[in-house]
């Protein structure tokens, strides 16, 4: 099935005991007409008898190292609720507030005139210059920030996001969904 059949929606569906699970995905609409899908991911369920008798479901995602996001929804009894324990780590050495300057210039040569530490909208900025240090008092020395140009040459006008559709699929299934999947 495609994301044009018709169970898939772009009106927020609602959840009920045969279909648990709330899908969604995005359709990004580019200002030339092209256009791209996010890969469909739960954002809801529906928890069988209405968390009666301490059933409940709950939906955990661990981020892995590659990127990827793992998903598992499971059935669990919690009689006495959740319990969220944090541990206190060791104290650390008391520190020194530290301060970051910026300062905005047209142009690399520092000389007076081209660079200021307050931003002046009637400059031609093209560079922001950025430090670090425990003075509150920005540096007046040039070579004190490390530059980097923020603004380049005027380029072709590109291309934007002009609309973006959110599908939404009521499932039975809580793996296994792709925009191909019926429902959306």
């Amino acid at each position: 099935m495609t994301t044009s059949d018709p169970n898939w929606t772009d009106t927020l569906q609602y959840t009920d005991d045969d279909h648990r699970y709330l899908w969604s995905y995005d359709t990004y609409i580019y200002s030339d007409g092209d256009t791209s899908d996010t890969i469909p991911a739960i954002i809801g369920m529906h928890s069988r008898n209405g968390g009666a008798d301490g059933t409940s479901s709950y939906v955990e995602a661990v981020q892995n190292q590659d990127g990827s996001v793992d998903i598992t929804v499971t059935d669990v009894t919690h009689p006495n609720g959740y319990t969220v324990t944090v541990q206190k780590g060791a104290d650390g050495n008391d520190g020194a507030a530290e301060y970051i300057h910026y300062a905005y210039a047209s142009d690399l040569t520092g000389n007076t005139g081209t660079w200021t530490t307050t931003y002046d909208p009637t400059m031609d900025t093209k560079y922001i210059g950025m430090y670090k240090d425990t003075n509150t008092a920005d540096s007046t020395t040039f070579t004190d920030y490390n530059w980097s140009r923020i603004k380049g040459e005027d380029g072709a006008d590109g291309i934007g996001i002009s609309e973006v559709i959110e599908y939404y699929l009521a499932s039975a299934s809580n793996t296994g969904i792709t925009h191909e999947t019926s429902g959306w």
